[in-house]
């Protein structure tokens, strides 16, 4: 998929899909791409015993 997206893309390819996730991150209210993994998810409480 990367070799796809460079031949048809063009050597920025890379930087289209990093300028993509670095706004979306911003949209999202998270500093990093870290602080944004697993916010889906609802807050578990670790298993106890």
């Amino acid at each position: 998929q990367g070799y796809t997206g460079f031949v048809y893309g063009g050597g920025l390819w890379a930087k289209h899909i990093h300028d993509g996730i670095a706004r979306r991150l911003h949209d999202g209210g998270f500093a990093s791409l870290s602080e944004a993994v697993g916010s889906a998810t609802g807050k578990r409480e670790a298993p106890s015993g």
